[in-house]
């Protein structure tokens, strides 16, 4: 019924499934596809976003074909940028929403809800109203990290998780679609839906709808969920008035539930009329102490840095949310990054030489970094004009003007760096991952390479080895799942801080050198059993008494990082019972701050 109210309400075309595997988007995309074939009796063209494209890729690009007599200058356009005929209608389909990378992000934003469209590309210039549809998927935890812009322009969330005794659900619901007669809905005689007019929003529907958005919600749920109603009293047999019933079904099919007393749009709006027009001080610094009041944030003898109390994040139980809250960036309290549409500004970066990957052109003044292609394609549309007028009368070949010099124009590479040191071994029974989270959050906010170094995974290639995996992002999938692996038998924290110092070596004076900012948070206990080679034995050998080889090398491996510049270093304690000095030990190596685990009062191990 939701895809239904999308198929004939212009303005609910943009739907984000939640939660939702690869057969459930397949499922969602044909039944829209079906719904909006029955409705308009046009043909649905489903056209797949690239999550990291660039703009030509999104909007168009100009392509030289070769010919029999010579080349042809071709324009292809993107999914961005096609859009709708009397006979055909575009359906934008995103797989993963949560990984769109910034130029995909900033194109899907100017694509979506948008009166008129301008194209300006390429010696294309175009201008139309979008008559586009688009569904997206995104899990709950994705959409932390997601633009609120982008997540506010999806006019309908649906839940995309299927029952446990769902196995062969997908097949059952295209067979009911077969099914005329299984559908309570309006149908001509020839199959089609008949949608009647659309009743006006009356007071005590909009009231009802008030009643449903939060105060700090965007208005954009609210016009959503009256759409919604209307859409639902408008596909009833005969029509009907629009009526606060058809707003709760509409809050019902959506999953929208009323805000708790007193937190409400309705209930904002009734206080500002009572209070009048003034200064509103209400929920600004609630919460925040005084100052001199509350706990202060020195800790107990021992204590080196505790976590303060602005860094400490709460972590979440997804599982305890709402089964069917459609907003999960409301619930959840985990920074985002309120700038995650804007590029990082680069600070000191040579102009002379350009790095980064190539997102697309721009016209430019200075012969570097060129771009041959589209410098040779621009001058090329223009060599009639100029024959015409006489401007190349009597030369040979292609005639290139200053006008004509185009550049590549690129994404900036990352100028922060996190590499991550994580002991698997020890991982267990405390709160790592809240004193993780400041620095994910400073890697997030500072689009920062990451790399993940694992020691002692269980899933390791090489028992006796540490591995790495380099990401480009946070965003990447593949940090999920590397995180999620169990303790093995083995702690190789030398091999590990080798790692770690080869990718801060490489980041900070190799290569491109974009690296400005380095970040080294090592979580360990500090009891490394495994040297490094030539001393480590093979697996599956018999181990010697190796004594401390393994912690000096580690100690001396962490000297060698304290040598490299612009690194800040930060040793997260789990207070093991165990040689709690060893930690102490490799944070002074390193030249480290220590974050210790709070748990509370010291266990006494007399």
């Amino acid at each position: 019924m939701a895809l239904t109210c999308a198929a004939t309400g212009r303005g609910l075309r943009t739907v984000l499934v939640l939660d939702a595997g690869a057969e459930t988007l397949r499922l969602v995309v044909e039944m829209l596809v079906r719904l909006v074939a029955e409705q308009t009796g046009r043909r649905v063209t489903c056209l797949p976003v690239a999550t990291a494209g660039g703009d030509d890729d999104l909007w168009n690009r100009t392509e030289l074909v070769a010919r029999e007599h010579g080349y042809e200058i071709l324009d292809w356009l993107g999914p961005l940028a096609r859009r709708g005929d009397d006979h055909s209608v575009p359906l934008l389909v995103v797989p993963d929403l949560g990984r769109l990378e910034l130029l995909a992000a900033r194109g899907l934003l100017a694509a979506l809800d948008a009166d008129v469209v301008h194209l300006e590309r390429h010696a294309v210039s175009r201008t139309w109203q979008p008559d586009v549809f688009c569904i997206a998927a995104c899990t709950r935890r994705d959409a932390m990290s997601v633009s609120p812009h982008l997540l506010d322009r999806f006019a309908l969330r649906l839940d995309g998780r299927w029952p446990d005794d769902a196995d062969d659900r997908a097949s059952a619901v295209l067979r009911w679609l077969d099914h005329e007669e299984a559908r309570p809905l309006p149908r001509s005689a020839g199959g089609r839906l008949t949608v009647g007019s659309r009743p006006p929003l009356t007071a005590a529907a909009l009231n009802r709808v008030l009643d449903y958005l939060p105060a700090s919600a965007s208005n954009r749920r609210g016009i959503a969920l009256a759409r919604v109603a209307v859409a639902l009293a408008a596909l009833e047999p005969h029509g009907s008035p629009l009526a606060v019933r058809h707003v709760e079904q509409a809050a019902e099919l959506i999953g929208v539930a009323i805000p708790r007393p007193g937190t409400s749009a309705r209930d904002a709006l009734s206080d500002r009329a009572a209070t009048g027009p003034g200064l509103d001080t209400g929920g600004i610094g609630a919460g925040v102490p005084a100052p001199g009041q509350g706990e202060g944030a020195g800790g107990g003898p021992g204590v080196d840095v505790e976590a303060p109390a602005a860094e400490q994040l709460e972590v979440v139980d997804l599982a305890a949310m709402p089964a069917g809250d459609p907003y999960p960036e409301d619930a959840v309290d985990i920074d985002r990054d309120f700038v995650a549409l804007r590029s990082v500004q680069s600070r000191g970066r040579s102009r002379s030489v350009r790095r980064g990957r190539v997102v697309g052109v721009q016209q430019t003044r200075v012969a570097n970094d060129i771009a041959l292609l589209a410098t040779l394609l621009t001058a090329a549309k223009w060599q009639p004009f100029r024959v015409r007028d006489g401007a190349v009368a009597g030369r040979a070949g292609l005639v290139i003007w200053p006008t004509d010099l185009r550049r590549h124009r690129r994404a900036p590479d990352p100028e922060r760096s996190l590499v991550l040191v994580l002991d698997f071994t020890c991982l267990e029974g405390w709160d790592w991952l809240s004193l993780l989270l400041p620095h994910l959050r400073w890697a997030y906010a500072g689009r920062a390479a990451v790399a993940l170094v694992r020691v002692g995974a269980a899933d390791a290639r090489e028992p006796i080895r540490a591995d790495r995996l380099v990401t480009r992002n946070l965003l990447d999938p593949r940090l999920d799942r590397a995180l999620d692996a169990g303790a093995g038998d083995a702690t190789p924290l030398a091999h590990g801080l080798q790692l770690a110092r080869h990718s801060l070596h490489h980041g900070l004076h190799r290569g491109q050198g974009t690296i400005r900012q380095a970040r080294l948070v090592v979580a360990t206990d500090g009891r490394g059993n495994v040297p490094l080679p030539p001393q480590a034995p093979s697996h599956g050998a018999a181990q010697e008494e190796l004594g401390r080889a393994g912690v000096d090398d580690a100690h001396d491996e962490a000297r060698k990082i304290r040598a490299l510049s612009a690194v800040e270093c930060v040793v997260l304690d789990p207070r093991p019972q165990l040689y709690p000095r060893l930690v102490t030990d490799l944070a002074e190596a390193l030249g480290a701050a220590i974050v210790r685990h709070d748990v509370g009062e010291e266990p006494d191990l007399r």
